[in-house]
């Protein structure tokens, strides 16, 4: 680290001594042009004609210096400059010696050329990769469709023999398919996820013969808010397996959202079997720390849950996420820490 400080003194040092070095020299340039006319002058009446060649011609090479040294370097940056605005770069650094007094604003106006050409490229592949995403996304979608299609048909039978539990769940799943193969977008209304939780509760509920009750306490003023999609449903999925499905007798899962001045705070709690202290610490500092599925699989930790958290922290920021609060015997909470934002 001294090295590296050192290494950055010494060059800003070498900088502004190049930066002094031309404002001397183009001091004593114009010097020179002002004191110039009048000392020739001067000397042509004195008869002076042998010093007033000398003088020409001393004249006539410092303005051939001024002119390779500081004309012919500035109008190079301008051209490197038109060059960068038109989006073609002319800038050759190999036309300007190091020594020069102009070197380090033409070695700047270089990296620069060369750090918004490797942006450009950078901005093309990542357009490339996001139609390519596109693409992907939607070949996913065929098969969906066509199972979402399969199972209207299958619910249409169902009406028409009257089997009404087989009509109900079929609906519900057709529900889900259709909301996830959806192309509103990354966000929606929380209402529209809850509505998604419903379908997906009642396809569990005939799954597990009604073995746990559902309860939802949700704020009128958060319905409208946006969340990302498809984001509660693996932490009640967890709950159901890891809570309620070797509990013994009926449980209950309960949802309840409501809103602060700038956060939306959304609870999902069951009365299942409920963590060790010891693993809930785990994997609260995972959650808290925003480690990747590895650590969270060091920590005995369902990986929905750290995809879940990670999926909020990259959307808003490291201090939204995920808080946990379990007692054995007794149940756990999952909080979604999120901030309210309105469509």
């Amino acid at each position: 680290m001294k090295q590296a400080g050192d290494d950055c003194q010494m060059k800003g040092s070498k900088k502004r001594g190049m930066q002094m070095h031309l404002m001397m020299e183009m001091g004593i340039f114009a010097l020179f042009f002002l004191a110039a006319p009048f000392v020739f002058s001067e000397l042509w009446e004195g008869n002076g004609m042998k010093a007033g060649l000398i003088l020409l011609l001393f004249y006539l090479a410092l303005m051939y210096n001024f002119y390779r040294r500081i004309y012919l370097p500035i109008t190079a940056i301008e051209k490197a400059v038109h060059g960068m605005v038109q989006e073609k770069p002319e800038l050759e650094l190999v036309d300007m010696k190091t020594k020069s007094s102009l070197y380090p604003l033409y070695h700047d106006l270089n990296t620069l050329m060369h750090t918004l050409e490797e942006l450009a490229s950078k901005e093309a592949n990542a357009r490339l990769m996001k139609k390519q995403a596109e693409l992907d996304a939607l070949q996913s979608k065929i098969n969906p469709h066509f199972l979402y299609n399969t199972l209207e048909s299958i619910r249409g039978q169902a009406i028409v023999y009257g089997l009404r539990d087989i009509e109900v769940m079929t609906q519900a799943l057709s529900n889900l398919f259709r909301y996830s193969i959806s192309s509103e977008g990354n966000m929606v209304a929380l209402e529209k996820e809850l509505n998604n939780i419903n379908n997906y509760l009642m396809i569990q509920q005939y799954r597990f013969n009604n073995k746990f009750l559902y309860q939802s306490h949700i704020d009128e003023d958060t319905l409208g808010l946006q969340i990302p999609k498809l984001l509660l449903q693996p932490i009640i999925e967890n709950a159901i397996y890891h809570g309620l499905e070797t509990k013994v007798g009926k449980g209950t899962i309960a949802i309840r959202a409501y809103r602060t001045q700038k956060r939306l705070l959304i609870q999902i709690r069951d009365e299942g079997e409920g963590i060790p202290k010891e693993k809930l610490t785990a994997i609260n500092d995972v959650l808290n720390n925003g480690k990747n599925s590895e650590n969270a699989e060091k920590a005995g930790m369902n990986i929905g849950i750290a995809n879940v958290n990670e999926r909020i922290k990259l959307n808003f920021g490291q201090e939204y996420g995920l808080r946990i609060h379990s007692a054995q015997k007794v149940g756990t909470s999952v909080e979604f820490v999120l901030p309210c934002l309105e469509r």
